[in-house]
């Protein structure tokens, strides 16, 4: 992964944390952060304004 899913992943997990703290340090919820940041970068998206 590069800095930038990393980022997103981090910031997702923040969000998500500001409503249901304990879901913050759930290690299978970061799991599927990772795996949906993964997906989605391999999916082929239009590039460019829409």
């Amino acid at each position: 992964m590069n800095g930038g899913q990393i980022e997103n992943i981090a910031r997702k997990q923040i969000v998500n944390s500001i409503p249901f703290p304990e879901e913050g340090r759930d290690l299978d919820k970061i799991r599927q952060a990772c795996d949906s940041e993964y997906l989605n970068k391999n999916q082929t998206r239009p590039t460019g304004f829409c």
